[in-house]
């Protein structure tokens, strides 16, 4: 329909995830670029995934993905470690070496980078999160902040209102120093969703019980983090699918919270193939920790 077809009526940009090694972001974003040209195109870039045998080996392939990414029309590079514990090579120091090497920080230009920040982390990791969200400010190269999806709303505006004071404290130290955009993650509840999320969590989003327990209270939470949101002016980017009318329609009242513009992840594949309910004895009988995660990042 129409209303499908065409994204651009609602949707101005789009955000390209990188899950697995070896994948066809720039190809992806090639097809999007056609059928969208006056988007906005961010490739997300994990340092995990496209790690090689030493540190200058993996930085240098992370420049000949800033030339392609160019070569393609790329407006945005969001540089995330990935999962498990860091290493050498990682946002931070990819960041650091980027502003040592003169040669590949003008290679850089025009694209922005963004970076990850996790504002649902608990008790000590979270100083942890945002002392490297600091460091990764600190290089002055980080065109945005993407945060990552959570339920505890006190804790977001909490760490909103710390990414706040940090951004004011690096701007009355450096003339030169651009405050970042903030894009903020955004679940689509539904009953699929939660069935998959209660079942097989992912490891980086923290969802409460209530949040898992029915669309209905989700949605509130969701209505609660979107207006928070927009009192921070943050863009909000939507992770999950959205396959027909009817879920187009309902991403649509979702987000009319915000009064924002909306950035469109392309679901990715193993949400759009047709899935079951989880069956309610599964469910009840699963004792893993409710948390999961969209996208690898920090």
């Amino acid at each position: 329909s129409d209303l499908v077809e065409d994204y651009s009526t609602f949707c101005t940009a789009f955000n390209l995830a990188n899950k697995i090694k070896n994948d066809n972001i720039l190809s992806n974003a090639e097809v999007i670029r056609k059928k969208f040209p006056s988007a906005d195109i961010c490739t997300h870039y994990s340092i995990k995934y496209n790690s090689r045998s030493t540190v200058e080996a993996s930085f240098n392939y992370f420049n000949d993905f800033i030339s392609k990414s160019k070569s393609q029309g790329i407006d945005e590079i969001l540089v995330v470690s990935g999962g498990g514990e860091k290493k050498t090579f990682n946002t931070v120091s990819c960041l650091q070496m980027l502003v040592k090497d003169r040669v590949s920080r003008e290679n850089l230009h025009p694209l922005k980078l963004g970076v990850a920040f996790n504002p649902y982390i608990p008790d000590s990791g979270s100083l942890v999160e945002i002392s490297r969200l600091k460091d990764k400010l600190s290089t002055n190269l980080v065109s945005s902040i993407n945060l990552q999806f959570g339920s505890d709303v006190l804790l977001l505006r909490r760490r909103l209102e710390d990414i706040t004071n940090l951004l004011n404290d690096l701007s009355s130290n450096s003339n030169e120093f651009q405050k970042p955009k903030i894009v903020g993650s955004v679940f689509i509840p539904s009953k699929q969703l939660l069935a998959r999320m209660r079942f097989r969590p992912w490891n980086g989003v923290f969802l409460s019980d209530a949040f898992l327990s029915s669309v209905e209270e989700a949605e509130k939470i969701v209505k609660e983090i979107l207006l928070i949101y927009k009192e921070f002016e943050i863009v909000s980017l939507v992770e999950t699918a959205v396959r027909n009318d009817a879920e187009v329609k309902h991403m649509l009242n979702l987000l009319s919270a915000t009064g924002k513009r909306t950035e469109l992840d392309p679901p990715s594949m193993d949400l759009i193939q047709p899935q079951q309910e989880v069956p309610s004895k599964e469910i009840k009988s699963t004792k893993r920790k409710r948390n999961q995660k969209v996208v690898e990042k920090s």
